[in-house]
């Protein structure tokens, strides 16, 4: 079995497995929710084994939303369409996958507070963030079925080379974040909180919405760290140079 073949086995599985699992995790959290209560303080040795095997998915698709983004930076070198819906696509993966850690975080508060008060919209962010991630993941699936290679330092070579591609992309990215951060706050305003609490919920929205712009600059940045600048001498000078004597076109008038 070649290398080609055992890396398309690999990502392809990783990726299958992400689909299932997150399918599962909803029976899983149903499961949960439905035991997890304060009648029942205790959970029982099955309550803790599933909310375990949620763990481990989440961290399976974790693993393969970075797989997913090293394919989407790579695609910009094939693109030739509208980059507008891959746009769109890295805004939900990034968003997706940094929204992971909110899963864990939210299983963990649940774990800790469900004997002493109501839980329930903790629930509803785990069943609409697992839909989120179970959507993007199906779709880069589909994008990435043929597993072509990943070249790592390839991704650092477009920019260099002067492909403006990833610079149309990211003004795309930033007017995407820059909107959903606009009904990010205007939810975080009317959202159920108390009002100590509200400019924290703001500021949380604020923050994730910038973060596919923000992970998208640090990757702009880092791939300009060594390009060259432009020689401006000899033919590359500015264009409204005075050009010498012996190059200037003999007035015949």
């Amino acid at each position: 079995m070649n290398k080609n073949t055992v890396r398309k086995i690999t990502v392809n599985s990783l990726g299958i497995l992400s689909v299932l699992g997150l399918i599962i995790c909803f029976g899983i959290y149903r499961k949960l929710q439905i035991e997890l209560i304060p009648a029942n303080p205790v959970p029982s040795s099955e309550l803790d084994f599933i909310g375990g095997l949620s763990v481990i998915i989440l961290l399976i698709a974790a693993i393969y939303h970075v797989i997913l983004f090293i394919y989407a930076l790579q695609k910009y070198s094939t693109e030739t369409g509208n980059l507008f819906l891959h746009s769109v696509y890295i805004v939900g993966l990034i968003l997706s996958g940094t929204n992971i850690l909110t899963d864990f975080t939210i299983l963990t508060d649940i774990g800790h507070e469900y004997p002493y008060w109501d839980v329930s919209g903790y629930w509803i962010y785990l069943y609409l963030l697992n839909a989120v991630h179970l959507v993007i993941v199906a779709i880069g699936l589909v994008q990435t079925w043929s597993a072509p290679k990943l070249n790592i330092a390839g991704l650092f070579e477009q920019i260099r080379k002067g492909d403006d591609k990833i610079f149309r992309s990211m003004h795309q990215i930033g007017l995407i974040s820059a909107g959903i951060g606009i009904g990010g706050s205007i939810w975080a305003m009317y959202v159920d909180v108390l009002e100590k609490f509200q400019a924290a919920w703001l500021l949380i929205v604020v923050i994730l919405a910038l973060f596919p712009y923000g992970f998208m600059l640090i990757y702009w940045g880092i791939r300009n760290s060594k390009k060259p600048m432009r020689a401006y001498s000899g033919e590359n000078a500015h264009p409204f140079r005075v050009m010498p004597h012996s190059k200037r076109k003999k007035n015949t008038g």
